[in-house]
């Protein structure tokens, strides 16, 4: 029990009670730190922990290092915290795994909570199969997205050994700008044309900004795809 407060403030309780979407995004932090640190209650560290990561959306980006930083929290509260978030991704994979991926809409919203508030620049692709239901999705580069960067070997590699017959390709922009760059336009065409010879097809190349996302073949840009 979490000391200083009644029993009906206490979050393990008010879940017991009320179920546990009733608590507060601090409480429901409080429950995985449990404790504080000498200066502040488990509260009042979760709470400064959501105001410093400006809320919940910051766990999207939030670190190993960076968890370590709050005083009261050591290794194993931090890889505890990671492993809930880890955990989250994965049920939401599993979930949407054999979803059909028809529109450029159903992409950006199984990927915005993912990719929208990442500092990094991250390529992934989504492997679909004839009837663009997904069969894997993978993570390949982190960093500058260019085709210097980007192997479009990598890319078809995984794609054939999933047997997939299209990819959606999927990067963000850090900037919150979904706009392509010339290189982003220069790398979709390119990696068209070698879907051609690879007999997997490009079906689009979406880029995911903060809020907002751009499709290639929404926009039209390339009547290939």
């Amino acid at each position: 029990m979490i000391k200083g407060l009644e029993q009906s403030s206490q979050p393990r309780e008010k879940a017991l009670l009320n179920g546990i979407e009733s608590l507060t995004d601090e409480e429901l932090l409080a429950l995985l730190l449990r404790t504080g640190n000498k200066e502040q209650s488990v509260l009042d560290l979760s709470s400064t922990i959501l105001r410093e990561i400006q809320g919940m959306s910051g766990f999207h980006s939030i670190t190993f290092a960076k968890l370590l930083s709050f005083k009261g929290i050591n290794k194993a509260k931090a890889i505890g915290i990671m492993a809930a978030l880890e955990f989250s991704k994965r049920i939401n994979m599993h979930t949407d795994m054999n979803e059909i991926y028809d529109n450029p809409a159903k992409v950006f919203y199984h990927l915005e909570n993912k990719m929208s508030h990442l500092s990094q620049e991250h390529f992934l692709i989504m492997i679909l199969d004839n009837h663009n239901r997904l069969i894997a999705e993978k993570t390949l580069f982190v960093g500058s997205v260019n085709m210097s960067i980007v192997s479009a070997r990598e890319i078809f590699r995984e794609a054939l050994a999933f047997n997939g017959v299209s990819i959606i390709c999927v990067h963000n922009h850090p900037s919150g700008d979904a706009h392509p760059s010339s290189e982003d336009i220069n790398m979709t065409q390119k990696l068209i044309e070698l879907g051609k010879m690879m007999n997997v097809d490009i079906v689009d190349h979406i880029i995911i900004g903060r809020n907002q996302y751009y499709s290639f073949k929404a926009e039209r840009v390339y009547s290939s795809i």
